[in-house]
Parts: structure tokens; C-alpha cells; sequence
């Protein structure tokens, strides 16, 4: 009987090993996806390309171009760096600081500057254009077209 009872305590133990080992595994693995989800959303290449302005008409629309380079607006560099934290970009110029935040609309992606909040601006990237109205009746269409029918 006292055989029984040592073999008993040594197999429960090993399940007992078994179980912590294999739920020590699979938290390591669900905190490695974890670390590996964070780090992907938080990659400056999410926004990398063209972002196309919003709300005005071709010839006066402005466009943003993130790159390993830095920062484009107009095709003209205006800093070489960024900082993304996964919602919002922030770049220093000689002007002062531009914040942006990233969203996405009915999966297309989307910038609207915060700062300087005025005049408001809206983006979207390069490639998804054709999923929405670039002209709009965005405020700066809107005024554009007022000052141009009081002069005319």
C-alpha cells in the first residue's frame, strides 16, 4: 500500500509540474504576441506614403509625405524627423509643432491635424482616394469659394 501511495504522490506531481510548465509556456507566449502587436502598431512605416488633403479643390490641395527621409509637405522636406506613438505624429519644423492623429474610417486611413487646429485639416492616404470626395464641402472649399465670388 505504502508503494501505491509513493507512486501516486510522484505522478501527481509530475502533473502537477506538467501544468505549471505548460501555463507558464503560454503566458510567455501570449505576453511575447503582446509585446510583438505593440511594437507593429507603433511602426512609423503604418504611415509612410502620401497623405492627399481633404475639403479643397485639386490645384490648391496639400499633400504630406512621410518617408525614412523625414517629412515632405508639398514635396518640399521640412524635417527630417518624427516621432509616432501608434495614434498621433508629431513633427518639429522651424514653424513650430504639427501633431496629427491616425485614424481609420471604414478601413481607410485618415490624418487630421490637431495643431495648429485652425485652419482644420483632414487627409487621406494615397491610394484610397478614390473611396471618398477629395473636393467635399470642406471649410476651406467653402472659403475659397466665398472670397472668389465676392472679388468676381
Amino acid at each position: 500500500m505504502k508503494a501505491w501511495d509513493e507512486s501516486t504522490k510522484l505522478t501527481f506531481s509530475i502533473i502537477r509540474y506538467l501544468i505549471v510548465s505548460i501555463s507558464i509556456a503560454a503566458i510567455g507566449g501570449l505576453l511575447v504576441l503582446i509585446y510583438q502587436s505593440y511594437q507593429e502598431s507603433i511602426d512609423p512605416k503604418r504611415v509612410y506614403g502620401r497623405w492627399l488633403e481633404v475639403g479643397t479643390s485639386a490645384n490648391t490641395r496639400y499633400t504630406i509625405e512621410f518617408n525614412e527621409t523625414g517629412v515632405f509637405r508639398n514635396n518640399r522636406l521640412v524635417t527630417t524627423k518624427f516621432e509616432f506613438n501608434g495614434n498621433k505624429i508629431f513633427i518639429a519644423t522651424g514653424s513650430g509643432e504639427y501633431i496629427y492623429q491616425l485614424s481609420n474610417i471604414k478601413d481607410i486611413p485618415r490624418l487630421r491635424r490637431l495643431q495648429p487646429n485652425s485652419p482644420t485639416q483632414h487627409f487621406v492616404k494615397q491610394g484610397y482616394e478614390h473611396l471618398i470626395n477629395l473636393e467635399g464641402g470642406g471649410m476651406a472649399n467653402k472659403r475659397r469659394s466665398a472670397i472668389s465670388d465676392h472679388f468676381n
